[in-house]
């Protein structure tokens, strides 16, 4: 996973940690994602990249950085729940030059732009649930962004198209 920073710890994590120190806890999105994982009972190893710089801003450049990593590590599915409408060409050639390795990235969870990246680059599967998106032939468009997951701790609700976008990371890994 390539996110913000995040503030909890997790057992199965192996995690590239950024410059940036928050000093306030709070739960992020990164600490959402991985707590999805472990609702679904994920029990395999999660590469997690920080991708925010000493101020806390992500950058193209720390994307790169964070597949660069995954790569070093052998990680051969990352996703990217990040959402940008700006369109960057090193981030769209790094993906197209390293098509040894699949991209999963969730669209914008709510449609504000004709834009959205790097979900619309080519090769990337992307997952969303908004019908006036323009869904490319690899990506998965789900009727809804509201998933409800029932395990051994209960009942659990999650709501975002990042959470679709893992979900179908391990649906397609599952599904080879």
């Amino acid at each position: 996973i390539i996110d913000t920073y995040i503030n909890n710890t997790y057992d199965n994590l192996i995690i590239y940690e950024s410059e940036y120190k928050n000093n306030e806890y709070k739960e992020t999105h990164g600490d959402s994602l991985i707590s999805f994982l472990n609702s679904l009972e994920y029990n395999n190893e999660i590469y997690y990249y920080e991708a925010v710089n000493e101020d806390g801003k992500i950058k193209s450049e720390n994307i790169i950085a964070g597949l660069e990593w995954m790569k070093k590590n052998n990680v051969p599915r990352v996703n990217i729940s990040l959402s940008s409408k700006y369109k960057t060409d090193e981030l769209e050639t790094w993906i197209k030059e390293n098509n040894d390795m699949t991209v999963y990235c969730s669209y914008n969870n709510k449609l504000n732009s004709l834009a959205d990246y790097p979900a619309m680059y080519s090769g990337v599967i992307a997952s969303g649930s908004d019908n006036k998106i323009k869904y490319k032939d690899i990506d998965m468009h789900y009727d809804s962004n509201k998933i409800i997951l029932i395990n051994k701790n209960g009942l659990k609700f999650f709501e975002g198209n990042s959470f679709l976008s893992l979900y179908t990371m391990l649906d397609k890994e599952n599904n080879k």
